[in-house]
């Protein structure tokens, strides 16, 4: 099913130099095409300071709807239902909502608190690009160092990490299960976020999102590459790497790991950034 989009306070290119002005529109194709979109216009909106939000209105089948990047979180709205408006959403879930179905449906896999949480109404006019600046740094240092604590205790210390309780099934272990869930999982899209990509021949990676002011875009950076197996983690389907990450799929797109759930992308790795190659 085709899409009629126009964007507003983004340029064609995803950029914000020079201003935008104006609106542009396009038709896209079907659900991955829109997915995509709304994934690239996320991205940029997390990497620069703008003066307005990137906005995307749908228009399906008559039905126009809108999608506001807010730092690199989708707010969804749709004025002519009460309960879908300001609605904290995620790519796959506005095409949910666009399906009109239920919202224990759209929200499938994902924590009380995530939910389709409804912000506060959020203001168009923004503080001075120094105050953002200022803001920013200060969100950098602390990312930095909940990083760099991240990294000690799981990376570096991962014989100090109890066991878990997981049980590997022999058989488990072919191509079809692996190859059912492999791809590129996305938690937030922003500066110290993670990605990770399971292949199907049985490789866990994970990586760390961080801006580049050079390039413009995020870096990449690979913090794991381990092996995994297949097996059961109380009685449920899960993949154990490196001994002590634990990933449960909780549905056919969606994935924890480290309590924190993570969405399957419908495009490759560099869909978020170069990826570092050391």
């Amino acid at each position: 099913m085709p899409y009629k989009v126009r964007l507003s306070h983004i340029n064609k290119d995803f950029t914000f130099d020079p201003y935008p002005e104006g609106y542009w529109s396009d038709q896209v194709p079907d659900d991955s095409g829109l997915i995509f979109l709304m994934n690239r216009v996320a991205v940029a909106a997390s990497q620069h300071a703008t003066v307005e939000f990137p906005e995307i209105e749908i228009n399906k089948e008559g039905r126009r709807v809108t999608v506001t990047a807010v730092n690199g979180q989708l707010i969804y709205n749709d004025t002519h239902t009460a309960h879908c408006q300001n609605l904290k959403v995620i790519p796959d879930e506005v095409i949910r909502l666009l399906e009109d179905k239920p919202l224990d449906q759209v929200f499938v896999g994902r924590g009380d608190e995530d939910s389709g949480a409804k912000l506060g109404s959020y203001r168009k006019a923004r503080y001075s690009l120094a105050f953002q600046i200022i803001i920013f740094a200060m969100m950098l240092g602390s990312l930095f160092w909940a990083g760099v604590v991240y990294h000690n205790e799981f990376v570096v210390n991962q014989s100090l990490t109890e066991p878990l309780e997981f049980e590997a099934e022999p058989d488990l272990e072919d191509i079809n299960t692996s190859k059912t869930f492999s791809g590129v999982y996305y938690n937030e899209i922003r500066d110290g976020g993670t990605v990770f990509r399971i292949s199907s021949n049985g490789i866990f990676e994970y990586y760390e999102m961080w801006y580049s002011k050079q390039t413009g875009l995020y870096e990449l950076h690979r913090r794991l590459h381990l092996p995994f197996i297949v097996g059961k983690h109380n009685g449920e389907l899960a993949f154990l790497a490196g001994e002590v990450h634990l990933l449960m799929p909780v549905s056919d797109d969606t994935i924890a790991l480290h309590n924190d759930v993570y969405q399957r992308s419908q495009g490759p790795l560099e869909t978020f950034g170069n990826v570092v190659k050391k």
